[in-house]
């Protein structure tokens, strides 16, 4: 299976990325690959997010859905939450896919 890429929108901060989070990039992008689309990271330290957020934990990264057809965007959602597992959390909001490692 071809693997997609990793792109990062111009300054997001990945720096000290959680190691649970750079696990989970592979699977993030072969999934989004696997719906033709580029993985392209939005946030991740970077940016303004929620109090409490895992984003300041360096848990939580931000994913681009631009190129990803509405409808197809719930199916992109539960492949990739299967894919990842139960220490994850994937989240459709309104102009991204959040993902976040919460490992119970």
């Amino acid at each position: 299976m071809k693997s997609g890429h990793l792109y990062l929108k111009e300054g997001v901060d990945i720096d000290g990325l959680h190691p649970g989070m750079i696990r989970a990039l592979p699977t993030i992008c072969n999934v989004f690959y696997s719906f033709e689309s580029p993985a392209v990271c939005t946030s991740g330290t970077d940016g303004e997010h929620m109090e409490g957020s895992l984003h300041y934990q360096h848990k939580a990264l931000d994913w681009r859905i631009w190129y990803i057809e509405e409808e197809r965007l719930p199916h992109l959602v539960d492949i990739m939450q299967r894919e990842l597992g139960p220490d994850y959390d994937v989240v459709q909001e309104s102009t991204h896919i959040h993902v976040e490692y919460d490992k119970r």
